[in-house]
């Protein structure tokens, strides 16, 4: 917010990486300049490019926004343009209100389209579509509807869903040693024959506890090289169908608390957090030693482990 009354703001999910691109310049005079608040959005590998704009009544100097938002947009294949314009786009009767032919030329500029609402804002005499929702990839629309907010604003609240296949994540990776071709007899060979007369002749404990470390690690890169392993969904048969009705309710609960700030909700949630982590746990040790008693041999015993964990 550059003033005192309109400003804007964009709330995004807090797993998504977001940065802020650019943003309108602090105004004495509300009428002098719009606000606006570009940022650029990451899902997985897709940048998305997100702007909203307010624009007070009767105010100029629109171009500023456009510039800004074109210097961007060039950039990136998925845009996003939300706000108040203030501009008259259509009505069913004569109103006091800006045109769109500048809002117009903007979209065109930046090649948007505007997302068919019908009249945004209402009054006894004028009902007109000044608030929008514009974007790139008008293709990707799913869903979209406006509801009135009597008693808070004579603007209805728009909302809109596009759909997005977003890529899978490269695959995560983890390194272990592989100690398969171990010979251990070699490797204490080896270990006595090691100069460990670098590290008894280094003056600085740093530097002794440096060589010990190279020389320890080349051995075992040796004997037991680093293997890059990828992380896999791995089944967790002790997640039994009890166990997951009773987090569906610990998620709701959430949700409520969340919602409510209610003590007692919060309350609820917590008891049914501490309870869930604790069923949890003892299905897991239970199954634990399930693998222990059952196993044959010690073989079977780790290959029933690695089923459900890599790092066994």
């Amino acid at each position: 917010m550059s003033h005192i009354g309109g400003g804007v703001a964009i709330y995004v999910r807090n797993t998504l990486r977001v940065k802020v691109l650019a943003q309108s310049a602090p105004s004495l005079l509300r009428e002098q300049k719009p606000d606006f608040l570009i940022l650029e959005i990451s899902v997985s590998n897709i940048n998305i490019l997100f702007a909203t704009v307010y624009r007070p009544p009767k105010a100029g100097h629109l171009s500023v926004f456009q510039d800004e938002l074109f210097s961007f947009c060039i950039d990136y294949e998925h845009v996003f343009v939300s706000g108040d314009v203030n501009a008259h786009f259509g009505s069913d009767k004569p109103c006091d209100i800006m045109d769109g032919k500048g809002v117009q030329e903007l979209l065109d500029t930046c090649n948007l389209v505007r997302v068919p609402f019908n009249a945004t804002f209402h009054t006894g005499t004028c009902d007109s579509a000044l608030d929008m929702i514009a974007t790139t990839c008008i293709n990707k629309l799913t869903q979209f509807m406006q509801t009135p907010v009597c008693g808070l604003s004579a603007h209805d609240l728009l909302y809109a869903v596009f759909s997005f296949k977003v890529p899978k994540p490269p695959p995560e990776t983890f390194s272990r040693r592989d100690f398969s071709h171990f010979n251990m007899e070699q490797f204490k060979t080896e270990i006595l024959a090691a100069p460990w007369d670098r590290m008894l002749d280094s003056p600085e404990i740093d530097a002794k506890l440096l060589v010990f470390n190279q020389l320890l690690l080349e051995l075992y890169d040796r004997h037991a090289p680093l293997r890059v392993h990828y992380v896999k969904r791995y089944p967790k048969p002790w997640i039994s169908s009890e166990l997951i009705l009773l987090m569906n309710q610990r998620d709701q609960a959430y949700r409520r608390s969340r919602r409510t700030k209610l003590s007692c909700d919060i309350s609820i949630y917590k008891k049914l957090r501490n309870h869930v982590n604790k069923v949890k746990r003892d299905a897991k040790v239970n199954y634990a030693y399930s693998v222990f008693n059952n196993a044959k041999s010690s073989k079977e015993m780790w290959d029933a482990l690695k089923k459900v964990d890599p790092m066994f």
